[in-house]
């Protein structure tokens, strides 16, 4: 097909045809310079398009196995590089310490999930590790439109970022295949929210029409529904 040969195209693939010289090993990991080892892709007709842009780029396959204990989930919000920033509230994590959270679920084998594979095992649809982690960020301010994607991309992890779509505009947080966005508003966000009769929470001092209005316009802004996280846990 033509995306096909765009493929081979873009990535400018010579194939060795004499195999007898080079041993191969059953695996799924991207070959570095220096490496002694040869590994596999193995693809078959059930192989979809997207796998292969997958191995092209070096991305493991993950076999799912069952999961019989729960899923943690990873919550942060601020990111600072602490040689040259300074983050003094109790949900800042620098840079370098969320790099060795990344490296210790990396190193010992964790799977992180998108949301869309966290959905479907939430309603039965597919198994999952049982080393698998969600990890997810809230809100969309310091450090997540520029050290957050960077990290992600460096560790080849999924993370979910719950925007506040009417604080800060998508394009922020797209330069990360890694990193997908899901709702936490358009502006809901208010926990010292007044009106006529006091103040207190948004979401529990507007009308259901005014909610409603509100999360229309931050789903057809993120562009999905998949996933919603509720400011502040005020039901």
């Amino acid at each position: 097909t033509d995306e096909n040969k765009k493929i081979v195209d873009t990535y400018k693939m010579n194939i060795n045809t004499d195999l007898e010289t080079i041993s191969f090993t059953s695996g799924d990991t991207q070959l570095k310079v220096g490496d002694s080892k040869y590994y596999k892709y193995e693809i078959s007709s059930n192989t979809s398009i997207n796998r292969v842009k997958a191995m092209l780029k070096g991305i493991k396959e993950v076999k799912v196995t069952t999961n019989s204990g729960g899923v943690a989930v990873l919550n942060y919000h601020f990111f600072y590089d602490a040689s040259s920033e300074a983050c003094n509230e109790s949900i800042c994590i620098s840079t370098e310490n969320f790099r060795k959270q990344l490296s210790y679920l990396k190193d010992n084998g964790y799977k992180a999930l998108t949301m869309q594979e966290f959905n479907d095992w939430m309603d039965g649809r597919i198994t999952i590790p049982d080393k698998s982690v969600l990890i997810t960020v809230d809100d969309g301010a310091m450090g997540t439109n520029n050290h957050l994607p960077q990290i992600l991309n460096e560790y080849q992890m999924h993370a979910t970022l719950f925007l506040i779509s009417g604080w800060w505009p998508i394009s922020r947080y797209q330069s990360s295949p890694y990193l997908e966005i899901q709702s936490h508003t358009h502006d809901l966000h208010h926990n010292n929210y007044c009106d006529s009769n006091g103040c207190g929470y948004k979401t529990l001092k507007l009308s259901k029409e005014e909610l409603k209005a509100d999360l229309t316009n931050s789903i057809n802004t993120v562009g999905t529904n998949l996933a919603f996280c509720y400011p502040f846990y005020a039901l």
